[in-house]
């Protein structure tokens, strides 16, 4: 996984090794790309695929504000 992470430029922001695939369980993802937000409620919202960055940054305002995302 860190070769890959490595060889793509994509050390920027965390990964998750979920190695024993309990987290994808949990919410529900059955590839990466993935992303699960989860608000101060405790409730996720999962969104496959890729995120282009104008897109994330509304997201994670929504969050800010303690919204999830639609």
């Amino acid at each position: 996984m860190q070769d890959f992470i490595e060889e793509f430029g994509l050390d920027s922001f965390p990964h998750v090794n979920d190695a024993d695939e309990r987290l994808f369980a949990r919410f529900g993802v059955p590839f990466q790309p993935a992303w699960v937000f989860i608000d101060s409620e405790g409730d996720a919202a999962r969104v496959l695929g890729s995120v282009p960055e104008p897109d994330l940054v509304a997201i994670l305002e929504d969050l800010a504000a303690d919204r999830l995302p639609s």
